[in-house]
């Protein structure tokens, strides 16, 4: 018998792999692979308690001990709200977002930052 995200109902299999995502922007090394095997794991192990939700994809989405608290933060920032992380990485960093660092100042500006327009004015 093969495990399949149609086993799975709603959303669910869409919202792990945004799961997923979301833990490698965090640092994580989780792959299509640990993904996969998370779908596979909730469709076995079934999701009505969160502590057993939360065990299944902890145990296929985590790989050193090291990994633990990282992954438990996101899980519970995650699955308390998806849009919260987002938001909150958006936020913290504009490079993640593909933004453009900002533009140096104009060349007066600098001058006056570094202090070499003291003696003008």
């Amino acid at each position: 018998m093969s495990l399949e995200a149609s086993d799975l109902p709603g959303r669910l299999p869409e919202n792990v792999v945004h799961f997923a995502g979301a833990l490698r922007r965090a640092g994580l090394p989780v792959g299509t692979s640990e993904t996969r095997s998370a779908v596979e794991a909730l469709a076995a192990t079934g999701f009505s308690h969160k502590a057993d939700f939360h065990a299944a994809l902890r145990a296929v989405m985590v790989t050193k001990a090291s990994q633990l608290d990282l992954f438990d933060q996101v899980f519970a920032l995650f699955w308390r709200d998806p849009e919260i992380l987002e938001k909150m990485m958006h936020t913290l960093s504009p490079l993640q977002r593909g933004e453009a660092r900002p533009p140096p100042p104009p060349e007066a500006a600098q001058r006056r930052a570094s202090g070499r327009d003291r003696g003008a004015g």
